[in-house]
């Protein structure tokens, strides 16, 4: 089972916190629903509730062990916590709108330069 670090990710104005993990030359950002919510002032039932209803649409969650959980744990993708912010912002929440628009500045940055959207176009501080 891969380990993933703690991080926080810098988006536009926003320092959010996230997972880091690396999969043979795949780097990805990955948040728990407790994470996702919390970026824009939501709570985890809301994530939950969300991915739930568009699991059909989002990618798979990936399973990974994180600092302080005892077992693995679903980790919800970067697009999957792109679309939920922008749900949410639909739904009024200015918070989610904008952040989700800074993460979207970001996605379309990387593919103009050919990236992928990984942590190669955002600004990371790992913690310790």
């Amino acid at each position: 089972m891969q380990e993933a670090e703690a991080i926080k990710v810098k988006v536009g104005d926003w320092t959010i916190s996230a997972y880091y993990l690396q999969q043979e030359s795949q780097r990805q950002i990955l948040f728990t629903h407790r994470l996702m919510a919390e970026a824009i002032g939501r709570s985890k039932t809301t994530a939950q509730k969300f991915c739930k209803q568009n699991e059909a649409q989002l990618p798979t969650p990936i399973q990974a062990i994180v600092p302080d959980k005892p077992r693995p744990v679903a980790l919800s993708t970067w697009e999957a916590a792109l679309e939920f912010w922008q749900e949410q912002g639909s739904k009024g929440n200015t918070t989610a709108s904008a952040l989700a628009s800074a993460a979207t500045a970001l996605v379309s940055r990387s593919f103009r330069h050919r990236y992928s959207l990984d942590i190669s176009v955002l600004t990371l501080s790992l913690q310790s």
